[in-house]
């Protein structure tokens, strides 16, 4: 492997992590809206 293909490979595991790490944001606001919601019926 060339020193490029580990950057290349880390970029790529590093903007995946990043996207899961988002993903999980949302979710977790997601599920807290709709706790929200149910309390407030």
């Amino acid at each position: 492997m060339k020193e490029n293909d580990v950057k290349t490979i880390r970029g790529t595991l590093i903007s995946q992590v990043e996207a899961n790490r988002q993903k999980s944001k949302r979710l977790k606001q997601l599920v807290e809206e709709r706790r929200a919601t149910v309390s407030d019926l």
